[in-house]
């Protein structure tokens, strides 16, 4: 039989747990369906692991989809700023050259916010790594300050 409070396997007919002590009357003990259902701890305990594992799958499909649309976006400015840059194009007159010039300007801009963009999504992705490290480490636990 099962223990209803740490969800153990004891000997039948025991009176009491031999792991936690807790009363192993009759109508207190569950069984090995209601243990896999979720109604002891130890059901609980694989329902939360199963939810972990969940959310761990989708912290990294996230995390690569996020970083992946990080990268094509930003080489995708670079390669037309970089296309733009080689176009022959002749300013005419003087009003012609600040426009081109303004262009230009902002042309590079471009350039420089998409390699921000991706020095971003490197920091932010190994400091994301550290953290979680440290918070694992630390026995953090998110579900504390969730209002349920």
């Amino acid at each position: 039989m099962y223990c209803p409070k740490c969800g153990k396997l004891n000997d039948e007919g025991a009176v009491f747990c031999k792991h936690c002590g807790a009363s192993l009357s009759q109508d207190n003990t569950i069984s090995f369906d209601q243990l896999n259902r979720g109604n002891s701890p130890m059901g609980q305990l694989q329902a939360e692991a199963r939810r972990a594992t969940t959310f761990g799958i989708l912290s990294i499909v996230f995390g690569a989809l996020g970083g992946l649309l990080c990268i094509i976006f930003a080489f995708m400015n670079i390669s037309r700023v970089n296309a733009v840059n080689y176009m022959n194009f002749f300013p005419k007159d003087v009003m012609e050259i600040d426009a081109y010039e303004e262009a230009k300007r902002k042309l590079h801009k471009g350039r420089k916010m998409s390699i921000i963009g991706l020095i971003i999504f490197a920091v932010t992705s190994v400091l994301s790594l550290i953290l979680t490290a440290i918070l694992v480490e630390l026995g953090f636990d998110i579900y504390s300050f969730l209002p349920y």
